[in-house]
């Protein structure tokens, strides 16, 4: 439903506003309607109140001081949380990931149609697909979760690939053609390299600017993907503090209860569409190292901020600070890959991207969790603050490309 209702809200801004209007301020109509959406959330979130089981346990006195370590110190709960991170969500979300997102990258980037085209062949499949989470939903009630949930993993498996070649093919036919039957290899010397520049000084620059811009496929040996991989891995491995324990910051060192957890998560994520509306402007202005460098110190310093500031409102400015930095750098990471893959392999970079930082949120998560178990929940903060400040002297032997380096762009301009 969410994702149904951003692409409604897209393209009805690209069908209403002229191409110029949207590039120069309709992208953000989009952004700005979610903070109406936002508040709506929030405040649904501070009218719930708490389940009566949970409140006749938290009366008699029952409930867990310590719920990370509780969930890991016995093995059954071992097996039950390693199987609902890596049995469950981990497969769902690379299923969804690739089926929405990379079929969208997949449409504008590799298969070259317009985006408007691409958006709009989503949300029918939205739509088509609404009715069909009603039918599983009874089936799963019928057979059980367990073997329609393998049944779904074991189908991704077997046709995501026949399933984005026949995309390929019906999209724009004569590309795969072209691709297939005349492929392009060159040998060029290292050199600096963006689809951004409206002008180039060497010429191994206006080389490839020649081939992009009449889309001619084209691959060079570079090792950006490889960087931004271990940034990613870094950064989440490093930030998942703030992320797991939240609900104990506010309950623990802010003193209150669900209403400050849920002005943390708002700060939080009204920072992240801040981050979300000015991370273009930011890449302009600076290079991807400074803008992900940036980034880490403005999420370091929520953390910090967080362990030492026991006050919801004196410490929300810094959560804010927080979300817009966590957004700015995933992005900041994310347009690296999207732009250094080889075309053929933007979808698989970009998922084993997603695989790094979110799987590095994940343990991280857990690591965080143990370290305040058994340090405290200010020391645990105090230490991923720290490893996220010590995380911003990899740009001196991982330092992220700017541009385009090496692997080119996504070729062939769809033929009228």
């Amino acid at each position: 439903g969410g994702f149904l209702l951003c692409l409604v809200v897209v393209l009805t801004c690209r069908h209403t506003l002229t191409p110029a209007q949207f590039e120069a301020w309709g992208w953000r109509i989009p952004f700005l309607i979610s903070l109406g959406l936002l508040a709506i959330s929030l405040y649904i979130r501070m009218k719930l109140s708490e389940s009566p089981v949970f409140q006749a346990m938290k009366a008699a006195g029952t409930t867990s001081k310590n719920p990370i370590f509780d969930s890991f110190s016995d093995r059954k709960n071992v097996g039950n949380v390693l199987t609902a991170l890596f049995g469950v969500a981990a497969g769902l979300t690379v299923v969804y990931y690739t089926s929405q997102f990379g079929t969208l990258y997949f449409l504008t980037g590799t298969a070259r149609l317009p985006e408007e085209e691409a958006l709009l062949y989503l949300a029918v499949g939205a739509v088509l697909a609404a009715p069909l989470y009603l039918f599983f939903g009874w089936l799963s009630d019928r057979v059980g979760r367990k073997k329609l949930l393998l049944a779904g993993y074991a189908l991704s498996m077997l046709l995501t690939f026949p399933l984005f070649h026949l995309m390929a093919d019906g999209a724009n036919p004569a590309l795969a053609r072209a691709t297939a039957e005349q492929p392009v290899r060159l040998e060029l010397p290292a050199c600096d390299f963006s689809v951004f520049s409206k002008s180039h000084d060497t010429d191994c620059a206006k080389a490839l600017a020649f081939l992009t811009k009449r889309g001619i496929a084209y691959a060079r040996q570079t090792d950006p993907i490889r960087r931004v991989l271990v940034r990613a891995l870094v950064f989440g491995l490093s930030s998942g503090a703030l992320w797991a324990l939240m609900p104990l910051i506010a309950r623990d060192l802010m003193k209150g209860d669900q209403f400050t957890f849920g002005l943390l998560l708002g700060g939080f994520g009204m920072g992240a569409i801040a981050g979300a509306l000015i991370a273009t402007q930011v890449r302009r202005l600076a290079s991807n190292e400074a803008a992900f460098v940036s980034a880490t110190l403005l999420f370091a310093g929520a953390t910090l901020a967080t362990a030492v500031i026991g006050n919801v409102w004196l410490a929300l400015p810094f959560v804010v600070l927080g979300g817009l930095g966590w957004v700015m750098g995933l992005s900041t990471l994310n347009i690296v890959v999207q732009t250094a893959a080889a075309p053929d392999l933007v979808g698989r970079c970009v998922s084993m991207y997603h695989m790094f930082a979110f799987g590095g949120v994940a343990v991280g998560s857990y690591v965080w969790g143990v370290i305040a178990d058994a340090a405290g929940l200010s020391e645990a903060l105090l230490g991923s603050a720290t490893v996220l400040l010590l995380t911003t002297s990899l740009s001196v032997r991982l330092r992220l490309p700017d541009g385009v380096p090496a692997n080119g762009e996504v070729p062939l301009d769809r033929p009228e």
